[in-house]
């Protein structure tokens, strides 16, 4: 079987970056998900040492402190500022354009695909920009998030009825996995769930990372840690399971 194990929030701060980059080097990590604004130039050069390492933007409007999407601080109030139209989709246009060219100007490589922070393009509107901006820049890949996996819970559900009209070209999960249930057992049931259902190959996201103790706002802190601890501590299971392979192999 195929794993591509891509990890979110890239360039949020140090601490995670940190982390992200203790996994890679581990071989766990095999695609990455970038902030752009906050990404550091110098980790993103990092990543570029990997040569099974995609790299792609994580296309955040909930963590803006200036402009129209200083008030859209949640997926909730980015749906409300939407459907009073003060926010329209030109503004989500422009302001994906401005963190794609960010982006490009602190990596060189290829941007491989695009998903967004929070799963925001759940958002029809959202959704409808990123597949068109994908196919303009010829983006190979946007993410579903739909989840393939043994556990039914309430994020699974609304992921799973949101996505769902949308063509999935590869198992996605990790949204399930998330804080108190990232867990060895969890986990090692999920490899087992997938070779009982033929699934060759999967996307698996994680939020790994080392928590910031300097007051920076994360409201995933300490779970990173958990999640790093637990992924390092499954690398022969994974290994003996799987050939991680980046995304780009997986297209």
């Amino acid at each position: 079987m195929r794993l591509c194990i891509n990890c979110d929030d890239f360039g949020l701060s140090p601490q995670i970056d940190k982390g992200t980059l203790e996994a890679a080097e581990a071989g766990l990590i095999s695609s990455c998900s970038v902030l752009p604004y906050s990404a550091s130039h110098d980790n993103l050069n990092r990543l570029g040492i990997y040569d099974a390492m995609s790299v792609g933007l994580h296309f955040s409007l909930t963590t803006l402190e200036q402009g129209i999407f200083a008030s859209a601080s949640s997926p909730g109030r980015l749906l409300k500022e939407i459907l009073s139209r003060r926010i329209k989709a030109s503004h989500i246009r422009e302001e994906l354009e401005r963190q794609y060219d960010v982006l490009r100007s602190k990596w060189k490589g290829e941007v491989t695909h695009i998903d967004t922070h929070q799963h925001v393009h759940i958002i029809p509107m959202i959704n409808d920009v990123l597949h068109k901006f994908a196919s303009a820049h010829s983006i190979p890949h946007v993410r579903n998030p739909k989840e393939t996996t043994y556990r039914q819970t309430r994020v699974k559900i609304i992921i799973n009825l949101g996505f769902g009209f949308q063509k999935q070209d590869i198992p996605f999960w990790g949204q399930s996995f998330m804080g108190k249930n990232f867990t060895k057992d969890n986990i090692c049931k999920q490899f087992d769930y997938l070779a009982s259902q033929g699934i060759e190959d999967s996307i698996w996201m994680v939020h790994v990372g080392y928590s910031d103790r300097t007051g920076f706002k994360d409201p995933y802190n300490k779970e990173r840690e958990q999640e790093l601890r637990v992924l390092l501590g499954l690398s022969d299971e994974i290994k003996s399971r799987f050939k991680i392979v980046s995304l780009t192999e997986l297209e």
